[in-house]
């Protein structure tokens, strides 16, 4: 059963998919916040008192272990939540060639029930809200040299930011770390990335850096928008 006054919230964004006919706009679900496997046996034992939470407990650790049988033998797993399956990846040179690890990987693919499709699209109650644009974050930066987190920096050494949101694809001129000189306002940018993903970003401190306060800003690449995310902290350079 549904939950009274549950909402699915979603805003409009942009579509960018070169695809014919397609429509201007599609729509983002906003998510609340992710249950885990603890919290969802919780809300199964406080929905029927008449089971216990460690029974609840058994009978998923049966569930997993029965599908993972199934899996293994290959065989498709069909149930009123999910579908699964298994299958190979991976080419063979010949019909002589056998299974190798270190070409061949066997994936499992998991996809929803067409009931739960159906039960969700029936059931859902929808609210539109105002999207907010996805901007970088950056929420600390440390300096590898003296391990420093949201306060110093080493001029030519290595130094790791993390956040979210840092898509340094290299599209734009402008994307990029910046040191922003707190009462200058002169803005020194980072030369060497050593290693980036969407969450970490490895760089060099550049060298020469007056001393002073600097704020650290990341510029990033979303579609034709470059924005922009500061840490809250001021960082020193001696």
């Amino acid at each position: 059963m549904a939950q009274k006054n549950s909402t699915i919230r979603y805003s409009l964004k942009e579509n960018k998919l070169p695809v014919p006919n397609a429509p201007a706009y599609v729509a983002l679900v906003h998510g609340y916040k992710t249950i885990t496997q603890e919290q969802l046996i919780n809300v199964m034992a406080n929905a029927n008192t008449t089971v216990s939470r460690q029974d609840i407990i058994v009978v998923l650790d049966l569930l997993e272990s029965a599908v993972k049988d199934q899996l293994l033998n290959g065989n498709r797993v069909v149930t009123n939540l999910f579908t699964c399956r298994v299958s190979i990846k991976g080419g063979f040179g010949s019909l002589e060639e056998d299974f190798d690890r270190a070409v061949n990987k066997v994936k499992v693919s998991m996809s929803s029930a067409r009931s739960l499709q159906k039960y969700v699209d029936h059931e859902a109650a929808t609210e539109k809200v105002r999207g907010k644009a996805r901007l970088p974050e950056v929420d600390r930066v440390l300096d590898f040299t003296t391990n420093a987190v949201n306060s110093t920096v080493s001029p030519g050494r290595m130094a790791e930011l993390k956040g979210c949101n840092l898509f340094l694809n290299g599209t734009d001129p402008e994307e990029g770390i910046y040191f922003v000189g707190e009462e200058t306002g002169e803005e020194v940018k980072v030369d060497v990335i050593n290693r980036k993903t969407s969450g970490t970003v490895l760089f060099t401190v550049p060298e020469g850096m007056p001393a002073g306060n600097y704020k650290v800003t990341v510029r990033c690449g979303f579609g034709s928008d470059v924005r922009e995310g500061s840490l809250k902290d001021i960082i020193s350079v001696n």
